[in-house]
């Protein structure tokens, strides 16, 4: 049994729609994964902000506890941990804006496979030319919303791998901090009296902190 209008067996014409549709799922499917990953990377750096907000005293008590040249690596490092923290949400937001501009096809009357051409169009214009497609026309619309929701994906995935990027250079920074203060910490420790220590710390505190009227005495 050939097919109408074409004169193919409708056997490979059914193979080859339903792996032209299959394709089509793949692209949106990708779009839609780039979306889960930005949305992921979203939320653990909205927990990092929360986090910092909650720790922001200490973390600067800790810093001025700090010898000069360990201080002024932790305050370079504090501020590459902040750039790139806003880089990374920012491309993040960036990934999970919606690219529609790539699925509207410049031709006349616009695809009858994008959702904004449909919703411009009255519902009987619209159901009146779905009528009037044939089998050409359809894998044409399915070729070209496949092609454009893979550059879709293409963008977003770019930007999730921005995401990512930033994201691990923020997580060195922090690291790198983290290492910095325990290593001075023992070399405090092993150098200075505990009593030094002490001291040295009660009195970097109440300066960052309470400016000399602290708890500590």
């Amino acid at each position: 049994m050939r097919v109408r209008g074409c004169g193919e067996p409708a056997d490979d014409v059914a193979r080859r729609l339903d792996a032209e549709y299959r394709n089509l799922d793949r692209a949106v499917a990708w779009v839609a994964n780039a979306d889960n990953k930005a949305l992921i990377a979203l939320s653990f750096q909205g927990v990092v902000v929360v986090g910092l907000a909650t720790v922001a005293e200490f973390v600067r008590a800790e810093i001025n506890v700090q010898p000069a040249a360990s201080r002024s690596w932790l305050t370079v490092l504090l501020i590459a941990f902040i750039v790139f923290l806003v880089l990374s949400i920012f491309s993040a937001f960036r990934a999970l804006f919606p690219i529609v501009s790539l699925g509207r096809p410049t031709g006349g009357g616009g695809s009858l496979f994008f959702f904004e051409t449909v919703a411009a169009m009255p519902h009987d214009e619209f159901a009146a030319r779905m009528r009037q497609l044939d089998i050409a026309g359809i894998e044409s619309e399915l070729i070209a919303q496949t092609h454009a929701n893979a550059q879709v994906a293409s963008r977003k995935f770019k930007r999730v791998k921005a995401v990512v990027i930033y994201l691990t250079i923020e997580v060195v920074c922090l690291v790198a901090a983290t290492l910095i203060v325990l290593v001075t910490r023992l070399l405090l420790q092993r150098y200075l009296s505990p009593e030094a220590v002490l001291t040295t710390w009660k009195q970097a505190y109440n300066r960052s902190v309470y400016r000399g009227d602290g708890p500590f005495v």
